[in-house]
């Protein structure tokens, strides 16, 4: 796979990733990912990842980072 793909793909962690702990870290480990959610903006779009295998209950770890994140792209002036 090119380089310049390699840069531009994004991925988001489903069961089907989770379930297999090897094959998870390697798809981390490839794609640069410390966690299993993230964000990233692309042009004036906001996108954000997150994992339904990870807990995202009020006052987790994820999300406390959905709520931040979110508040923060709803405070860019170049987010439509």
């Amino acid at each position: 796979m090119s380089t310049q793909l390699i840069e531009k793909m994004k991925i988001a962690i489903g069961n089907h990733d989770a379930e297999f702990e090897k094959i998870y870290q390697q798809i981390s480990d490839y794609h640069n990912l410390d966690n299993p959610h993230y964000s990233y903006d692309f042009q004036n779009v906001h996108f954000i990842s997150v994992s339904t295998e990870h807990h995202f209950e009020i006052g987790s770890r994820q999300y406390e980072f959905i709520r931040s994140d979110l508040e923060q792209a709803s405070n860019n002036p170049f987010i439509d």
